[in-house]
């Protein structure tokens, strides 16, 4: 009789093992102050959860989360919500 094998194991790490000195949206917001775009840490917090909401949990074959998600997410809110220039 053979015993299952363990083929994966994930960790939850956001929030749980991990946690941030200060929320994500005051870290965006300071990227995107340096970066010469006006937006307070609640504003950009309200802007991630608007771009989480309306992005896919599947985009371009990269499941929610992933990078490529999170570059999807990180695209819409500084190129498409707030203006900064594709490249910078």
């Amino acid at each position: 009789m053979s015993s299952p094998s363990l083929l994966l194991v994930t960790l939850d790490a956001g929030g749980t093992l991990l946690a941030e000195r200060s929320s994500r949206g005051a870290m965006y917001a300071a990227v995107a102050r340096s970066e010469g775009l006006s937006v307070t840490d609640e504003e950009m917090g309200e802007l991630m959860r608007e771009a989480h909401a309306k992005l896919p949990r599947e985009l371009r074959g990269a499941w929610r989360y992933e990078l490529a998600w999170f570059s999807s997410l990180i695209e819409e809110v500084f190129i498409n919500t707030l203006g900064l220039e594709r490249g910078r």
